[in-house]
């Protein structure tokens, strides 16, 4: 009987290993999804003779800022929300509120 219990365990132990070894794995690639389109697009528009290659590499350079400044703004409105939530507790008052969206704003550079 303690053997199978131990066999269970084991097994639950493995499952649970290569559960998130996969999970894992398989999460990072998937926002890589749309850079990833776009990239290959500007290629494609490269390999037509649209562009040059130092062109294509300046084009590449401002779509990943742009993207780097998408996602920098939906990491600020987030913030930006749990910061009126906690106002809108009255955990904070309105003046700490402008406090502390002015020192987000230094933080994150907005």
């Amino acid at each position: 009987m303690e053997n199978i219990f131990y066999f269970l365990l084991g097994s639950l132990y493995l499952f649970a290993i290569v559960y998130l070894a996969v999970r894992f794995a398989i999460k990072p690639t998937t926002p890589d999804i749309e850079s990833s389109i776009e990239e290959k697009t500007i290629i494609g528009l490269r390999d037509l003779g649209l562009f040059d290659t130092d062109e294509t590499y300046e084009i590449l350079k401002i779509f990943e800022l742009k993207s780097v400044k998408k996602k920098e703004d939906v990491k600020f409105e987030s913030y930006l929300n749990v910061l009126t939530e906690l106002k809108n507790l009255e955990y904070i008052d309105s003046e700490q509120l402008q406090e502390k969206i002015k020192h987000l704003k230094g933080a994150l550079g907005n």
